[in-house]
């Protein structure tokens, strides 16, 4: 991503100009904390483990209409699986209806449970709101812990999930709705900030 374009007017309508670029690499952020110079790593899911943590899918605004049910269906083939082989844990969250919601209840989880870290994935187009989300929450709630943001990669002409839109379609849409949620969000610069970037 060229910083030029992290103006927000310039993201929602050049994102096919977007390219990315691992700021990670550059010399200026040689001595910046990541996960994995933190010593984290996401173990292939064939590597030894005690058990498997799962989300159930809930959040209408990612999984559409029917998509829910036939996702629903799948995650219980899925567990029924797994549960032959090591034990699954599900994270159920009843109470939220959309990203705000779930930023909410889970940084007051991680407080009360004295997490010191959670594992932020979410799609491509919906990773950047998702994470300002959750950081204004973790000041907002004066949470010391540590977001891990980790965006699965979908390609930005995808249609994942058979959706109308692609990916970068979805995302400008995201981008929008940082302008209508501005009071439940931090800024794309304090993100920025989080990161040390």
């Amino acid at each position: 991503m060229v910083i030029e374009d992290l103006d927000i007017g310039h993201l929602s309508t050049n994102v096919e100009k977007i390219e990315t670029i691992n700021f990670m690499s550059l010399p200026e952020y040689e001595n910046t904390s990541t996960p994995k110079r933190l010593g984290y790593r996401m173990p292939a899911e064939w590597e030894s483990h005690i058990s498997t943590w799962l989300a159930w899918p809930h959040d209408h605004e990612t999984w559409q209409d029917e998509l829910l049910i036939q996702v629903e269906e799948i995650y219980l083939k899925m567990i029924q699986e797994l549960h032959q082989a090591e034990e699954v844990h599900l994270l159920v969250d009843d109470q939220s209806i959309n990203t705000l919601d779930q930023a909410t209840h889970v940084v007051a989880s991680a407080k009360a449970q004295g997490w010191r870290a959670i594992l932020l994935v979410g799609s491509t187009h919906h990773q950047l709101r998702a994470f300002l989300t959750f950081l204004h929450q973790l000041r907002a709630q004066a949470w010391n812990g540590r977001i891990i943001n980790q965006p699965a990669h979908i390609e930005w002409d995808a249609r994942p999930g058979g959706r109308r839109r692609t990916t970068g379609e979805a995302f400008q849409d995201e981008i929008k709705k940082l302008e209508k949620y501005k009071d439940s969000v931090a800024t794309v610069e304090e993100g920025l900030r989080y990161f040390n970037l």
